[in-house]
C-alpha cells in the first residue's frame, strides 16, 4: 500500500474557480493514488473526496469490489438470449431482428466482391431469423441487387 508522505497530510491552498478552497492530500479508495480533495467535500456524507477520479467510482460495483474480467463476462453471458428476462424472442419488430444481427455477428467482407464496407443480408427475408447459416455479408450494391432494390436505368 502506498503511505501519504508527511509533508502532503498538511492542509494545501489549492485555486479552484470559484475562489480559494483548502484541500487535504487523501488516498483514493480504488485505486490507492494520492490525491487532493476539498475538506468541505471529506465532511460530507455522499463520499464525495473518496476518489480521485469518477472511473475510480465506476469501477466499484454496489458490493464494494472490483470484479475481474473473466467475472464480468460469466455475468454478461449468463443474462444473455433466453436467459434474460426480458427476451422477447420472436417478438421483436424489424429494429430489433437487425439490432440482434449487429451485434452478434461482427462485419466480414462482402462474399461476392471483397469489399470491406459491408452490411448484414438475411438469406431468407427474414429478419427475426438471426441464425448464422442466414446472414451473408455483401457491400451495398450487391445487398441491393439481391433485394431487388437497385434500379437499372432504361436503355
Amino acid at each position: 500500500m502506498k503511505e501519504v508522505p508527511s509533508f502532503l497530510n498538511e492542509v494545501k491552498v489549492i485555486l479552484y474557480s470559484k475562489g480559494k478552497e483548502k484541500c487535504k492530500a487523501v488516498k483514493c479508495k480504488n485505486c490507492l493514488n494520492i490525491f487532493f480533495a476539498r475538506i468541505v467535500d471529506l465532511n460530507k456524507k455522499q463520499g464525495k473526496g473518496s476518489y480521485c477520479s469518477h472511473s475510480c467510482v465506476a469501477k466499484k460495483t454496489h458490493t464494494g469490489r472490483i470484479r475481474a474480467d473473466w467475472e464480468k463476462e460469466k455475468l454478461s453471458a449468463s443474462k444473455t438470449k433466453e436467459r434474460n428476462p426480458n427476451w422477447k424472442g420472436d417478438k421483436v419488430g424489424w429494429w430489433g431482428g437487425h439490432d440482434r444481427a449487429q451485434r452478434w455477428y461482427k462485419l466480414e467482407p462482402c462474399v461476392k466482391c471483397k469489399n470491406k464496407k459491408t452490411e448484414r443480408h438475411h438469406l431468407d427475408g427474414n429478419f427475426r431469423n438471426n441464425d448464422k447459416e442466414n446472414i451473408q455479408f455483401l457491400c451495398r450494391f450487391h445487398h441491393m441487387e439481391i433485394d431487388g432494390r437497385l434500379h437499372k436505368p432504361k436503355i
